[in-house]
């Protein structure tokens, strides 16, 4: 029986089927034809079985359009195939066979799949992606192509030169995608997307570190390759991952009323509309945010940007915006976007008001007056007239509840001009400072009150119109010269108070304030007669200016500024100064060389002059009068170029040393008392005191001793060393030098190899590798250097340091003894064949002696930090040894400590893990040492109260504490801090807030091991 049917795998295809035998062919094959096939098939020679279609494998890899690809599968037969990469057309395949064929790359292939369509035996697609290279590169030079799985990270090495293709593929139309790269190492690199057809759809460039392209969406289902390519001469690495973020966040948002988003995937945006009137004005308030950056923005109905601001944590708004559109009073669907960059998620609640006009009080007839206002929704603002008299000053006050933050600016009569920066007021009240109307104005002015944020509530607002409060001061006509201690107040805030004072050139002038009553602070200034400013300073209780020198004819005016609102009473008192003083001084040894001023004035300096007889250093002392306290004194050459490092003055004498001078050349030293301090400055200048000598150390042999007797003066040792070696230098303590420096100098004495800080312990310089020709015996310095005027007797020794000996440390817990025999050696321990990324934990135990503790890799980079201990030892808990290979653990006495201590050290097994069932069967777990672990359990309903019971603790050895407990939420936040359990067990009880599954951790501390048992009902 025959059959003739359409077959489906065919254009315009026919089936028949002859006693089993299946034949398909085309409508256009002639008849005789189908006789043919029918002949052979019932002689056999056609088969019934045809071999599916299927592409197993191709070679090469990738390549440039136009190269030769093998094509290895099944079911391929002569004249029935064709082949696409990635869905472009190649030309007819050649050598075929019934499972290998030979296709050319077409120029507009792109990077995926390469299928074969016979027309006898079906489709067949392959598993992986062929690449196609892009001009100028190779398969040698495009390094590890391949397919990314969406959402999936992918660490990328590229060589210089070199480029990398990466292909992924869409499932759906319009599927968005998110690009982001971490720890790139490359400096400079490009990025291509381009599409199945080989469309650039974006263009990137980027350097090291963290990137992202944000979500963009792709038009059609198909493979998308990805060019990376570092600029020459870069190469590196980076992690690379594409993830296709699920739909942003939609819907309507109602006037007023908060609109709560929770972003939790990157990539993800929220877009939200609102029913917005034309002609009004909106506001948005952005509240709780997570989201650590990003943009957030105002769209008018076609989706145009009208505003927008960056969204942070805590509290943005996109401040009040008119909507634009026709008609006025008419409506349009307006929508806000929130928009986290990079790859940020959280939480952020949106409301959008209607803002009404802004308040626009009548304004008050004379000033003063107050006037308020209440704010009602946010964005409003108020503006508020105020009449003027032109070369008046005026000053606006403002107290205001739920107003916390604002913005204060006084604009001209058209109400465009500001005549005022904008004030931002932070607190419950604020002042616009004394304010000058210009002369010519005609009122009245405005000001403008514009909150900050979503602020609400009432503000009120005082106007002043005042003058300035003015006094002319009589002073004596030449310097020395002041006013009688006078008092001066002020009633209205933001008044000032001026005080002219006549002034001739030359003169010096100077202000001291003896007091303020309820003003809380402010500014002095001293003005020239064209109001430049000569001097400014602080207002206070003790404040003062001076002196400064008055170049132009006067009058001249100080100004004295209270801030904000404060009112009250300045005492002052106005000074004309006498030139400063300058006093000769002659450095010598011994006792130095003294000189004294006179009383200086307040304003006034002292200069000391000095010619050294000898090339030295210069140390200066100057004792304690009332002068001193906070002043500086600084020392200059003939030229005014600074010598050493000024210093400051103190109460009990002032100490300064190690000034480098020239014989015959001049120098000065300038004491400035600072503010009004007043006195007489006494000074001795020290030249060059001689060492005292301590004479020669024997290494390991009795302590020598120097004694000093003058100030400034150091003492000095010497040892013969050798070169190589290392050298370990103690000073005992001291009944006259408690402080300074112990120094180490080389063969020159005057290269500082180390030094330590002398204290009431006296001091030591640690191990330290002595400089030179290695094994060569030389003489090397030691030099105690006390601080300022200490003198008395040092006692000082050396020791050669016996070098270490590394003694190999296993990972099994085996204790190693380190055994220090001579001041100054360290102990070193090695760990070899440590594989990377492997976990360690060690344990110091009955050391002699505290020190530090330190492990560093082969590189010599630190992996562990030192870190201190004591005789009762160090436990140094897990630790990653990332690279691997060999580890030295230094072992490091402090001062002069020597004994013994044992090391042990654990290769840290793979953390536990194990799940309880709330209601069933205890469980066990054991710990070796550092090992941590978790035991999970399920809640099965809200609100779930769980007790949980330990017994069988044997970690640790006190009944209190050996091992903590945590457990986090399904959410991975801690739902109960770590808890301590010790070898008398405990319980908790637990109420679970969320369903899903929760994960108590076990970590037992320092090098606790063993059991623990646990029980959840």
């Amino acid at each position: 029986m025959e059959t003739v049917e359409p077959h489906p795998r065919c254009l315009n295809p026919y089936r028949t089927e002859l006693n089993g035998v299946v034949l398909t062919y085309r409508s256009g094959i002639a008849r005789r034809s189908i006789g043919a096939l029918v002949a052979l098939a019932v002689l056999g020679v056609v088969s019934s079985a045809q071999a599916a279609v299927t592409v197993t494998s191709f070679a090469p890899a990738g390549a440039l359009a136009s190269a030769s690809v093998t094509i290895t599968g099944t079911g391929f037969t002569a004249g029935t195939n064709t082949v696409t990469f990635n869905g472009v057309a190649a030309a007819a395949p050649t050598s075929v066979t019934a499972t290998s064929m030979v296709a050319v790359v077409p120029a507009a292939a792109t990077s995926g799949p390469i299928k074969v369509v016979n027309t006898l035996n079906g489709t067949g697609s392959s598993a992986s992606d062929f690449f196609v290279y892009p001009a100028g590169f190779t398969s040698a030079t495009v390094d590890a192509p391949a397919h990314l799985t969406l959402g999936t990270p992918a660490t990328l090495s590229i060589a210089t030169g070199h480029m990398t293709v990466q292909t992924f593929t869409t499932t759906s139309a319009a599927q968005r995608v998110f690009l982001k790269w971490t720890g790139s190492t490359i400096s400079n690199w490009s990025l291509i997307l381009r599409d199945p057809t080989g469309n650039g759809l974006v263009a990137a460039s980027s350097g090291t570190g963290t990137d992202w392209i944000d979500t963009i969406a792709l038009g059609a289902v198909g493979t998308y390759a990805l060019q990376i390519t570092p600029s020459n001469p870069f190469s590196g690495s980076l992690s690379l991952t594409v993830s296709s973020p699920p739909a942003d966040l939609s819907g309507a948002m109602t006037l007023g009323t908060a609109k709560a988003s929770t972003i939790s995937t990157a990539g993800q945006n929220a877009l939200y509309t609102f029913t917005g009137t034309y002609g009004h004005r909106a506001f948005i308030d952005f509240t709780g945010s997570t989201i650590v950056g990003g943009t957030v923005s105002l769209l008018d109905p076609s989706g145009v940007t009208i505003n927008s601001t960056p969204l942070l944590k805590g509290e943005v708004v996109l401040d009040t915006t008119l909507l634009y559109g026709t008609p006025t009073g008419g409506t349009g669907t307006f929508q806000v976007l929130i928009d986290p960059a990079g790859s940020n998620t959280g939480v952020v609640n949106a409301t959008v008001y209607d803002v009404p006009a802004d308040l626009t009080p009548a304004a008050p007839l004379s000033l003063p007056a107050t006037v308020s206002t209440t704010i009602t929704t946010p964005g409003q603002n108020a503006t508020i007239p105020f009449p003027i008299i032109a070369g008046h000053q005026v000053s606006i006050s403002i107290s205001n509840t739920g107003l916390m933050v604002g913005a204060l600016t006084i604009f001209k009569a058209d109400g465009a001009t500001p005549l005022t920066t904008a004030t931002t007021i932070r607190t419950a009240t604020g002042l616009i400072d004394s304010t000058a109307i210009p002369m010519g104005s005609t009122g009245p002015f405005f000001l403008r009150w514009d909150p900050v944020g979503a602020s609400t509530g009432i503000a009120s607002f005082t106007f002043n119109d005042f003058s300035d409060v003015a006094s002319s001061l009589t002073l004596g006509a030449t310097a020395p010269a002041s006013t009688a201690v006078t008092n001066v107040s002020t009633t209205i805030p933001g008044q000032n108070i001026y005080l002219t004072v006549p002034g001739a050139i030359n003169d010096r002038l100077s202000i001291k304030i003896t007091g303020l009553s309820g003003i809380a602070g402010g500014k002095i200034q001293l003005l020239d007669g064209a109001n430049a400013v000569v001097g400014q300073a602080v207002l206070s209780a003790t404040g003062f200016l001076g002196a400064l020198k008055v170049t132009t004819a006067g009058p001249y005016r100080f100004l004295l500024d209270p801030s904000g609102q404060s009112i009250g009473t300045v005492s002052y008192q106005v000074f004309r100064v006498s030139a400063d003083l300058v006093v000769a001084v002659s450095p010598a040894t011994g006792p130095g060389g003294l000189a004294a001023t006179t009383a200086l004035e307040p304003g006034q300096i002292a200069t000391f002059t000095m010619t050294p007889s000898a090339t030295g250093t210069i140390a200066f002392y100057i004792d304690g009068a009332p002068v001193t306290k906070g002043g500086t004194a600084t020392l200059r050459d003939a030229s005014e170029a600074v010598i050493g490092t000024p210093f400051t003055l103190l109460a009990t004498g002032t100490w300064a040393e190690g000034f480098a001078v020239t014989a015959g050349t001049p120098y000065h030293l300038v004491v400035d008392p600072g503010g009004a301090n007043v006195g007489a400055v006494s000074l001795r200048a020290y030249l060059s005191v001689a060492s005292a000598s301590g004479g020669v150390i024997a290494l390991g042999g009795s302590a020598m001793s120097a004694t000093t007797t003058q100030r400034g003066q150091n003492a000095t040792f010497t040892f013969t060393g050798t070169a190589g070696h290392g050298v370990f230098i103690s000073m005992a303590p001291s009944t006259g030098v408690v402080g300074g420096l112990l120094k180490l100098y080389d063969v020159t004495g005057t290269t500082l190899i180390a030094s330590a800080k002398i204290g009431s312990a006296g001091a030591f310089i640690d191990a330290t590798t002595l400089p030179g020709t290695s094994g060569s015996a030389t003489v090397y310095t030691v030099v105690v250097d006390p601080i300022g005027i200490q003198t008395g007797t040092v006692v000082v020794s050396a020791y050669d340091v016996v070098g270490a000996v590394p003694v190999p440390l296993g990972t099994a817990g085996v204790g190693v003894m380190v055994s220090i025999t001579s001041i100054g050696q360290v102990g070193l321990l090695t760990m070899s064949g440590i594989p990377a990324g492997q976990k360690i934990a060690l344990k110091l135990s009955n050391p002699a002696f505290s020190g530090k503790l330190t492990i560093t890799d082969a590189n010599n980079a630190a992996v562990v930090n030192a870190r201190a201990f004591g005789v009762a030892g160090l436990f140094v808990d897990t630790t990653v040894f990332a690279n691997g290979g060999t580890y030295t653990v230094k072992i490091d006495p402090t001062a002069t400590g020597l004994g013994t201590a044992t090391l042990q050290a654990w290769a840290v097994a793979a953390p536990f893990a194990t799940t309880i069932v709330v209601g069933g069967a205890s469980v066990s777990v054991s710990a070796s040492p550092g090992q941590n672990g978790t035991v999970s359990f399920d809640a099965s309903s809200l609100q779930q109260t769980v007790h949980l019971q330990f017994s069988g603790v044997t970690m640790g050895l006190t009944a209190g504490s050996g091992v903590k407990i945590t457990i986090a939420t399904p959410s991975g936040t801690q739902l109960i801090v770590p808890h301590s359990i010790g070898t008398a067990g405990g319980s908790m009880t637990v109420v679970l807030p969320a369903l899903g599954t929760y994960v108590m951790t076990v970590d037992p501390q320092s090098d606790a091991t063993g059991n623990l048992v646990v029980r959840a009902y």
